[in-house]
């Protein structure tokens, strides 16, 4: 079996080949960038990627030891991904294991559960975002160290000793992503399931069994999320969370949570529907109850639910996957109304850590036996499950294959995110700045044109348009881009799309020598943010040449 094992790591490794090659995506490059210097470890600790609110300083440190061991090279940091991604599918392996021997599974049962577990896992098309982008190592790492804490709670028999390393364990998954704060309700929830099952089922007596096996576990990780957040205090000071003004209401913060529960359920069980790298949503949908948004409610409520029913009443296998994957989504499902992710509602990559809970968890599932009335009906039933199997990993091969070239690099996943919405502005925005970044400035020129003659305005893509322009002293482009981003009325209405406006009409006007009105608009771009070096640069042109202009004869 353990052949078997490594030909699965193996093949796993072979599908999602193609990734070593990819480049820095997104904000990887200005993520890195400050990773570089002399002050790298300041950014552990805070300001990295112009933080506020996170505290990931482990992860963060592991960037920066890849950054200056690698010299800045995406190809290798991909590498570690990939290795992270067959770690931790070792680690589901190895956790289903564990849980087929305390089920008191068969050595034969117990052995390929776990190699059906890891193929499923390994090969599941929602991981693509997350084995593809060098940015989701704070996802990998965080599943790794969370694999790891359960495989040590299920293995360890020794209470005070089991404490010790489960609390250490948390310690560094809190230091890893915020997302590990889930990690001591999945410990109670494999306690509950593994070991408060054998006896009576009434609450009191689960609860009895479950303290006495751990409560010294409990106790010791209560005290080192305090020490966590006393860190995470040093470290960030006050911290103002920004609410969604939309979904302040109860009504629509709970409709909310539901939309992205059963969404994430999707990506779980059929993730290639609607794949993609944004997934923006209208918020302000969820003050109204329609007739989708009810059955989302009702489905959300009806699963969650019946988890519990299953759970507790039954002892039902089913109930504890249920719960066990809805607890690995809770830091995602937007519970709080802190707005932390402006560009999407949900992301493939956040559903990393439930996957893997789940498909660790598939040993405790009694899959029903199909009654046969034939020597014939019985072959066709046993074909059956390895036949589903085997499709559904083709299919799931496919996907991988057709989908990871979308995200080699910045040009091929904002063209996919276009190809997949095309009235998505900020993907357009980003596929623009995309071809600066490169240095492939015809492409840039030649998009911003397509952009220019579409009727609905793009004020960002606007104003990178204007500016690609004016590097090129395309005084014509530029003007053009100016004026449809000044009938926008984001421009009108936001102060940072204004200031930006301001700046490159200012840039403008000096090329066309008309720098009192260009002094005139780097000043009003100062008033509305002071410490624009491109403004200041500007303002200083202007004045030198008025100056100059007075001092001619």
């Amino acid at each position: 079996m353990r052949g078997l094992a490594v030909a699965i790591l193996a093949a796993v490794a072979f599908v999602y080949l193609p990734v070593i090659h990819g480049k820095f995506l997104w904000d990887d490059w200005p993520s890195f960038r400050d990773l570089q210097g002399e002050q790298w470890l300041h950014y552990v600790f805070r300001d990295f990627n112009r933080w506020n609110l996170y505290f990931r300083p482990l992860t963060v440190a592991f960037f920066a030891f890849q950054i200056k061991l690698f010299h800045s090279q995406p190809e290798p940091m991909h590498v570690v991904l990939l290795v992270i991604h067959l770690i931790n599918v070792s680690l589901v392996g190895v956790l289903a294991n564990r849980i087929g021997y305390l089920k008191e599974a068969t050595e034969s049962r117990r052995s390929w559960t776990a190699l059906v577990c890891m193929l499923v896992y390994g090969l599941h098309p929602a991981l693509i975002e997350s084995v593809s982008w060098i940015g989701c190592q704070f996802d990998q790492i965080t599943t790794m160290v969370t694999l790891c804490g359960l495989i040590t709670n299920a293995y360890i028999q020794r209470p005070i000793l089991r404490a010790g390393a489960l609390s250490f364990i948390f310690f560094v998954a809190a230091c890893c992503k915020e997302a590990a704060s889930v990690f001591p309700l999945l410990v109670v929830l494999f306690d509950w399931a593994l070991f408060a099952q054998n006896g009576e089922r009434t609450p009191q007596a689960i609860i009895g069994t479950v303290l006495r096996r751990n409560w010294r576990a409990y106790a010791a990780m209560l005290a080192c999320g305090i020490a966590y957040l006393g860190l995470r205090h040093w470290a960030l000071g006050e911290v103002n969370y920004l609410q969604s003004s939309a979904t302040t209401a109860w009504f629509a913060r709970f409709q909310e949570i539901c939309f992205v529960y059963m969404r994430y359920l999707r990506i779980l069980v059929w993730p290639i529907a609607g794949m993609g790298p944004l997934h923006p949503v209208d918020v302000t949908q969820f003050r109204y109850a329609t007739a989708t948004s009810i059955l989302n409610d009702l489905a959300t409520l009806s699963i969650v639910a019946g988890g519990l029913y299953l759970a507790v009443r039954r002892g039902s296998p089913l109930g504890f996957v249920i719960l066990a994957v809805t607890g690995a989504l809770l830091p995602v499902l937007h519970i709080l109304p802190v707005v932390f992710e402006r560009s999407s509602l949900f992301h493939e990559r956040y559903a990393t850590m439930a996957l893997a809970v789940g498909c660790a968890m598939l040993p405790l599932l009694k899959w029903p036996r199909i009654a046969a009335f034939s020597k014939g009906t019985t072959g066709m039933a046993r074909l059956l499950g390895p036949a589903v199997l085997f499709l559904w990993l083709m299919f799931a091969i496919i996907d991988i294959r057709t989908i990871v070239p979308n995200w080699a690099n910045d040009i091929a996943l904002w063209r996919w995110a276009i190809a997949l919405d095309h009235h998505s502005l900020l993907a357009k925005d980003y596929l623009l700045m995309a071809y600066e970044d490169s240095g492939d400035i015809d492409s840039a020129l030649s998009f911003g044109d397509q952009l220019l003659a579409e009727p609905v305005t793009c004020t960002s893509c606007m104003l990178h348009f204007a500016k690609i322009a004016l590097n090129k002293n395309d005084t014509a482009r530029a003007a053009a881009a100016l004026e449809k981003a000044s009938r926008s009325t984001l421009v009108r209405a936001s102060p940072e799309a204004r200031q930006l406006y301001l700046s490159e009409l200012g840039q403008w006007l000096n090329m066309q020598g008309r720098h009192d009105d260009a002094r005139q608009a780097f000043e009003a771009a100062l008033a509305l943010k002071p410490d624009d070096n491109d403004a200041k640069r500007g303002l200083a042109q202007a004045n030198a040449f008025i100056h100059d202009a007075k001092q001619m004869p």
